[in-house]
């Protein structure tokens, strides 16, 4: 349990680092107030607090990648590791990805 908490952590600082505005992600807090962005920012940033009218198609764009990329990828792996382990859970566990890629490639 605590690996998976741990693998949650670090998944999220990276996530954030990958967007492409907000303030970047101070990885070494309380040591260092620096904060970091990752060399490659595919990811929109998400507009904070209420969505206006002017940030809508902002929120819509980091809405989408949110749930054609992470959410398919997220939800491949417990179906993969599921307790009955049937060949469609494999199946499925591939699709998912293959949509997260479809998603990916025709993004760009």
């Amino acid at each position: 349990m605590g690996a998976l908490f741990f693998a949650l952590g670090v998944s999220h600082g990276l996530l954030d680092a990958m967007t492409d505005g907000g303030l970047g992600v101070a990885f070494f807090s309380p040591f260092s107030n620096h904060r970091y962005f990752l060399p490659w920012t595919p990811l929109p940033v998400s507009p904070f607090g209420i969505v206006t009218a002017d940030q809508r198609a902002q929120f819509l764009s980091a809405f989408s990648v949110e749930v054609l990329l992470l959410w398919p990828l997220a939800l491949a792996l417990p179906v993969y590791r599921s307790r009955l382990r049937r060949p469609l859970n494999v199946v499925v566990a591939c699709l998912m990805v293959a949509v997260s890629a479809v998603g990916w490639i025709s993004r760009t």
